[in-house]
């Protein structure tokens, strides 16, 4: 069993054993056993396993191919720029005998599992049943759009087991006060803040459940000041290891820059050889995601939308399950509220961090990440259904949570094995083996939308043909680039109208090879 502190006894002894059993729910853990934290981990490996054996093999289309080849090349993506996880990819690549896309592939698929753990660490901590914890983490892993992140290789999966890790820490701070846990959960926030820089929107929470603590365990004004002084610091680190991490690597000589791609169209950024300035001048441009300013804004209307695409997003269900699920929710965060309030203002932080974000950004789709949200309303459901049978006896209380258990895991289970398989959608060594650059015509130029050229990248890093040259255009100038390149063979992976009227296309493995019309004349 846990170690817990012993609470306060009561002053009268004609207290129920039921009431007896609620006032556990309530105490402090100080220490996991193995009986506690093993039900979380056996459950949540079974739909790991699952997930593992329906990730894409290699190399993938968009922004799971930016995160591979940045990884790979310990390169720049797209805006903020990944430098942590690229850095962290580019040391796992180096594992022998693994394909270096698999690899990455993989280590978010894993982190995923880890942000599941957390998530139930995190709940026998706030003193829920060890076996409510293990249903309420797999059905996270489980949920639809958790699922889609963990077997496909992309920032939320990793971001999010940042996010659980500083919860986590942070639970253990308020028990024992240690200052190593403290810093601990700032450092994780100042990682997870810039991969996903929506994270800022829950900093001010953040601050707020830590002055709460202190004034809980009445911390002199100049002690806490100090605390939270170092723990910014820790939260900025990250943050200038990202930007030291692109002034140095953001060269015409490294193998993938996005800030250089993104530019050859858009001509919005001096070069990187124009000086130091200029280099600033990009870095900020990538950590702070401008290339995104344009996607921020809503009315009222487009609020009210975003609003119910987020209940068809994260609770895709009937609205009377909708309430009870919201309902459940609310009761575990009021009780939480009353028990451990720090841990509330937090996680109320990153639901608020989400729907702002969400109603901020005019982009519905995954680059509205669901998961803090997802992750918040798990811990919220599991403080509530385990207080809520912790009234029982200690045997039916058993009986009830095994068999919560059961079903929660179950369920889970059985909903991952069948849904559909989304490796088709990730899946780019299909597409990579047909075009073989390797055959590709001396000089060859291919010209495509990002999400097709990112794999591409990846092949050429591997091709040892520098004589192709990539390009990452929108649809709509494929034509215009075509012609920047009319004495070099021109491919692109498929033909439109406007390419039609202009350019005589011929099949060329998985391209079509362009060849200028005539003034006047169409093919």
């Amino acid at each position: 069993m846990p170690k817990r502190h012993p609470s306060k006894k009561p002053s009268s002894t004609t207290n129920t054993a039921a009431t007896d059993h609620a006032d556990s729910a309530t105490r402090l853990i100080t220490k996991l056993s193995p009986r506690d934290w093993v039900p979380i981990l056996l459950a949540i490996t079974i739909p790991t396993l699952i997930a593992i054996t329906r990730l894409p093999p290699g190399v993938c289309f968009g922004d799971g191919g930016d995160l591979q080849l940045s990884s790979v090349t310990l390169g720049i993506g797209h805006p903020p720029g990944y430098p942590v996880l690229s850095t962290i990819g580019y040391i796992l690549t180096r594992t022998p005998f693994i394909d270096h896309a698999y690899m990455i592939t993989l280590a978010c698929a894993l982190s995923g599992a880890i942000a599941a753990y957390l998530c139930g660490l995190i709940q026998l901590r706030l003193g829920v049943n060890r076996f409510i914890a293990a249903a309420t983490a797999t059905l996270f892993l489980a949920h639809p759009w958790t699922w889609f992140n963990v077997v496909g290789p992309e920032v939320y999966m990793p971001s999010v087991a940042m996010l659980a890790g500083c919860v986590y820490c942070f639970t253990r701070f308020t028990e024992d006060g240690s200052q190593r846990h403290f810093f601990a959960s700032t450092l994780l926030f100042g990682f997870a803040l810039f991969t996903r820089p929506p994270t800022l929107f829950s900093l001010p929470f953040f601050l707020v459940a830590t002055i709460v603590i202190d004034r809980q365990r009445k911390i002199s004004g100049t002690e806490s000041t100090k605390r939270i002084l170092f723990g910014a610091l820790l939260i900025a680190a990250p943050g200038v290891y990202s930007f030291g991490y692109i002034l140095v690597r953001d060269q015409t000589n490294v193998a993938y820059n996005y800030i250089d791609l993104h530019n050859a169209e858009s001509q919005a950024l001096p070069d990187s050889t124009s000086g130091i300035s200029a280099r600033f001048e990009r870095a900020l441009w990538t950590m702070t995601g401008q290339q995104f300013k344009e996607k921020m804004g809503a009315n009222w209307s487009d609020i009210r939308a975003k609003i119910t695409w987020i209940h068809r997003s994260a609770f895709p269900v009937e609205r009377s399950v909708l309430v009870l699920i919201l309902a459940i929710a609310i009761a575990g965060m009021m009780a939480l509220w009353i028990r451990r309030r720090s841990i509330a203002v937090v996680l109320i932080g990153f639901v608020a961090q989400n729907v702002v974000f969400v109603c901020a950004y005019q982009v519905h789709g995954q680059e509205a990440n669901l998961l803090p949200l997802l992750l918040t309303t798990t811990i919220f459901c599991g403080v509530a259904v385990s207080g809520a049978i912790a009234r029982l006896a200690i045997r039916q209380q058993a009986l009830v949570a095994t068999g919560i258990a059961i079903l929660g895991v179950g369920t889970a289970s059985t909903y991952v094995m069948l849904r559909s398989d989304y490796r088709a959608l990730f899946d780019a060594t299909g597409k990579i083996e047909r075009a073989d650059l390797a055959m590709m015509p001396e000089d060859s130029v291919i010209i495509s939308e990002w999400g097709v050229t990112t794999p591409l990248r990846y092949a050429h890093h591997f091709a040892n043909r520098p004589d192709i040259h990539i390009e990452t255009v929108s649809i709509a100038r494929w034509g215009e680039f075509a012609r920047k390149f009319d004495r070099r063979p021109v491919f692109v992976p498929r033909i439109n109208e406007q390419l039609a009227s202009k350019f005589r296309a011929t099949e060329f493995r998985n391209f079509f090879l362009l060849e200028p019309l005539p003034s006047g004349k169409t093919d």
